[in-house]
């Protein structure tokens, strides 16, 4: 075969081959060029923020971003790029959307706008459904929801689930959460929607039933035992706020009383007073 047409025939084999490849294709240019990329095409840019030692970033790697489907939609729909964070662009990129864990996965618009984040290692349909609502929020359960929310939806069960949406996807839930308790006041907490809903609505450690948790909440971390310690962390935080705000350490106290029993009998441990006032100050000056 001559010269000419062996390497022809390569040439043609080489792009085969580089057509029927898996995953995403990361490109290997600076942010700059990724975002200048970005404009021309008008397509969103999805970063892989890792460090050279962290294994769930080596595990996207191998197991994550070579997903034929992830690929095929990543490839068609975003300019891909990978970053080390501990230098470069990496480095810069970190630092300026407050990015603190690795793997971060980070979605910008072409004008360097953040539009979506994920952080660790999840699976490709997660990044895929992310991914999806980046490219058209309106396929989202979120937009679904929030548009029944604004139609004038207010179902306890619906009101339950946009809750719940609302907290996975890390949005503001307050005001949902406010409007739910002033509509469904008598919550029932062997529910684990309406357990959720106490645990990031109900924050006054006086409140009648925060004080009726504190003395069931055996039974309590025996339902939901990662909400009920969570409740607890929410509880401290909210005294250690109200505190600094207020400069008034004797709420510090009163926590401490109210606290430390109720810690000790869910994590079977010995916390003393005076450990959770350490723990509690500490806070407060942070706040």
């Amino acid at each position: 075969m001559k010269l000419r047409s062996l390497l022809a025939t390569l040439a043609v084999a080489l792009c085969t081959f580089g057509a029927s490849a898996e995953g995403i294709s990361f490109e290997h240019i600076s942010l700059d060029a990724a975002l200048e990329k970005a404009k021309a095409e008008n397509k969103p840019i999805f970063i892989d923020v890792y460090a050279t030692w962290c294994g769930p970033c080596k595990y996207l790697s191998r197991e994550v971003f070579v997903e034929e489907e992830l690929g095929a939609y990543m490839n068609e729909h975003f300019i891909n790029l990978k970053l080390d964070g501990e230098e470069g662009d990496g480095d810069y990129l970190m630092a300026e959307f407050g990015l603190d864990a690795y793997p971060t996965m980070l979605f910008l618009s072409p004008d360097r706008e953040e539009l979506n984040r994920i952080v660790g290692a999840v699976s490709a349909n997660e990044i895929l459904e992310v991914s999806k609502g980046v490219i058209d929020p309106s396929s989202t359960l979120l937009f679904q929801l929030e548009e029944k929310y604004d139609e004038g939806n207010r179902d306890q069960a619906f009101m339950q689930s946009y809750i719940n949406e609302l907290v996975e996807k890390e949005k503001d839930f307050e005001p949902i959460v406010n409007e739910y308790l002033s509509l469904y006041p008598e919550l029932d907490l062997a529910n684990e929607d309406e357990f959720l809903i106490f645990c990031i609505g109900v924050n006054e450690l006086d409140d009648p039933m925060n004080q009726t948790f504190l003395k069931n909440i055996a039974k309590h971390s025996e339902l939901f035992p990662e909400l009920t310690q969570a409740k607890m962390s929410i509880l401290i935080y909210s005294i250690c706020e109200q505190a600094a705000a207020n400069g008034n350490n004797a709420l510090i106290e009163q926590g401490v009383k109210e606290l430390t029993g109720p810690l000790n009998e869910i994590l079977q441990d010995t916390i003393t007073e005076d450990d959770l006032r350490e723990l509690m100050l500490e806070t407060v000056s942070e706040v």
